[in-house]
């Protein structure tokens, strides 16, 4: 994700988890990379989708939810072709 000054880690994962819930993905689970050092990000934010249409649509929530509340925008996706599984 392209970062955004105006909104705290903690607001963004709370941002991601609602969206995720919003199309309801199942095991939301964070791990918090915040600490590690030479960390590439603060943390993951994992989930599970019954379907491709669901990981489809969670991903799009995702995209959304942070567009229109932060103006943060994903740098870079991946898995969309199949959407089987998704890194954003």
């Amino acid at each position: 994700m392209q970062e955004s000054e105006s909104i705290s880690i903690d607001e963004k994962r709370q941002l991601i988890i609602e969206a995720i819930q919003e199309k309801k993905g199942k095991k939301i689970v964070t791990i918090d990379l915040s600490q590690v050092e030479n960390s590439i990000c603060d943390c993951f934010i994992i989930c599970h989708g019954d379907s491709y249409t669901q990981v489809d649509a969670i991903t799009e929530s995702i995209e959304k939810r942070l567009k229109e509340n932060v103006g943060v925008r994903a740098h870079h996706i991946e898995g969309l072709r199949n959407s089987q599984w998704v890194l954003m």
